[in-house]
């Protein structure tokens, strides 16, 4: 059966670095293509047609997202979205390193490949949360993570915990290195949970908007002895903890330990951007605005910054070189994906989740953390 790249090139003559950089990023809609071509100008320098690629789907593309594509491509018009994931010591693709580029390809489709079993982790009612401004992304994932662990069932959803806590704990009683500036690893926000545990939000409610001078927003009689000692008595010790830094393994641990431990993982990825607009990355492209649908990094980018997401289930996909597609939990609210699912896409996730191919996370993930 032909994948999309193999029908898209039915429709238009690419040429084979076209074809190449179309299977890199793992595009699987016209969307995807628009999304690509828009964000990634620096293509253009290594024969990536985007002029004729443009003009080409455009007329396949439906007129609700190329209004969002409109409006998105265009960087000082795109809303600013806070991550926080940092480059742990040692891992692989550190600040700045470079996608290469793929050798030419033919538009043939590669064979299939071996898939699991379906895995989606996600309960109901359980609201995506928002990091606001704030490098948070971290306290959000593992947060997510622990509101899911404890969760013994029941119709008003998984607990409600503290960010503010964890992320105030991790940058005074951690060892993070850097706790007056924004981002950390999940190395310290699993010692946080083992060491401090973590409170329900209502005892220290998150605040998305940044206090000049105080990263981590403690003081002010925040926290208070009743909440430090609510935390102690829900700490929290790590399953599996891992920094990745050669290439491989990734998708299999992840996988491993959803089908394992039933229980879901927080993880950080680099993010991808294009050299010549900062502000262009894989991560905010129209389709992932709209879709959740997040490109795999084509050559010419580059690591700009990190980002990290609660990994809540796995979709196989016989033609995604890995086998699937892992749906995560995002921590942009719900503006982020708001038009999910993605028509014709019967896996693709709701509002506020997204998916990530297993290539992505076996070749670039730098870190994972269940609890």
């Amino acid at each position: 059966m032909p994948d999309f790249v193999e029908r898209i090139a039915q429709q238009i003559a690419l040429n084979p670095t076209e074809i190449a950089i179309l299977r890199q990023t793992g595009v699987r809609s016209f969307e995807d293509v628009e999304s690509l071509v828009s964000n990634f100008p620096s293509l253009q320098a290594v024969g990536v047609r985007l002029p004729f690629l443009s003009n080409a789907v455009r007329s396949s593309l439906s007129g609700h997202f190329l209004a969002a594509a409109n409006s998105l491509s265009i960087p000082h018009t795109r809303p600013t979205l806070r991550r926080g994931g940092r480059h742990p010591p040692g891992a692989r693709w550190a600040a700045g390193a470079a996608v290469p580029l793929p050798a030419p390809a033919s538009a043939a489709a590669p064979a299939p490949v071996a898939t699991p079993a379906a895995i989606d982790l996600r309960v109901a009612p359980w609201p995506v949360r928002d990091q606001g401004q704030r490098g948070t992304c971290v306290a959000f994932s593992t947060t997510a993570c622990a509101e899911l662990r404890n969760f013994a069932g029941g119709p008003n959803g998984p607990p409600d915990y503290s960010e503010q806590f964890l992320y105030w704990d991790i940058k005074t009683n951690t060892g993070d290195p850097q706790p007056n500036q924004d981002g950390t690893y999940l190395q310290f926000s699993r010692d946080a949970l083992s060491n401090d545990g973590i409170c329900a939000e209502s005892m220290w409610p998150y605040v998305g908007t940044p206090i000049p001078g105080n990263i981590s927003q403690g003081g002010g009689g925040n926290p208070s002895a009743a909440t430090i000692a609510a935390a102690k008595a829900s700490r929290i010790t790590a399953t599996a903890y891992q920094v990745f830094n050669t290439p491989g393994g990734g998708a299999a641990a992840v996988l491993n330990l959803l089908q394992t431990n039933r229980r879901p993982v927080a993880i950080i990825v680099p993010v991808f951007s294009d050299p010549a607009v900062p502000n262009n990355d894989n991560w905010s492209t129209a389709s992932a605005w709209a879709y959740g649908r997040i490109l795999n990094p084509p050559a010419t980018s580059h690591v700009s910054d990190g980002h990290s997401v609660c990994v809540v289930g796995f979709e196989p996909d016989s033609t995604e070189a890995n086998g699937g597609y892992f749906i995560f939990r995002n921590s942009w609210d719900v503006s982020w994906a708001y038009a999910a699912p993605a028509p014709g896409n019967s896996y693709s996730p709701e509002r506020g989740y997204g998916d990530i191919s297993a290539t992505y996370i076996e070749d670039y993930m730098w870190e994972l953390l269940q609890i």
